[in-house]
């Protein structure tokens, strides 16, 4: 249920805009992104700082699409949260030495930090990655073409990445145990 709930939002404004066009969509992804919280919160008695965060960005740059009627807006959006989440992870891993990634990841896996900073830094280049696609996607394409590339493409990718990223782990400890 919760994972439907999280997709919720990125669905109503994918139908939303094959429906009607990409102003209404965004209009629902605010109201969607709302109520998504709200049902968090009723369900499960929690808000994630992610999800807080998360949402004024939807609100922030779907406003200014809406007001402003300039489409480049919301499709920039993503390249902003990826932007910002490689810059959080990267100063927690230099500056404040802590591994988030360590964070999320010590409640399934037990590994060296060695390999939480690998996992780290791939995370950061990876969203990099991802922020450069879809910037140039969002400069370089129509509405039409971005929308399909962000739900279907940028997302498959991150799976993909997240399935990657598994398989290493499950080496890694593989790996640690024949050493044994």
């Amino acid at each position: 249920m919760k994972k439907f709930i999280d997709i919720l939002p990125i669905l109503c404004f994918f139908l939303f805009y094959k429906k009607y066009d990409i102003f209404i969509a965004s209009n629902t992804l605010i109201i969607t992104s709302g109520l998504t919280i709200a049902i968090k919160w009723l369900i499960y008695k929690e808000i994630k700082k992610f999800d807080i965060i998360s949402f004024v960005y939807i609100v922030f740059f779907t406003t200014l699409t809406i007001i402003l009627h300039d489409s480049q807006f919301i499709k920039l959006k993503p390249t902003f949260v990826y932007f910002s989440l490689a810059i959080f992870l990267f100063i927690n891993h230099i500056w404040m030495k802590k591994l988030f990634i360590k964070k999320i990841l010590k409640k399934k896996f037990i590994l060296p930090d060695s390999i939480y900073r690998k996992i780290n830094i791939s995370w950061i280049f990876f969203l990099i990655l991802c922020g450069f696609s879809n910037a140039y996607v969002a400069l370089n394409s129509p509405d039409n073409i971005w929308v399909n590339f962000k739900i279907f493409i940028l997302n498959l990718a991150i799976l993909i990445f997240v399935i990657l990223n598994l398989i290493y782990i499950k080496y890694t400890i593989s790996k640690n145990d024949k050493l044994k």
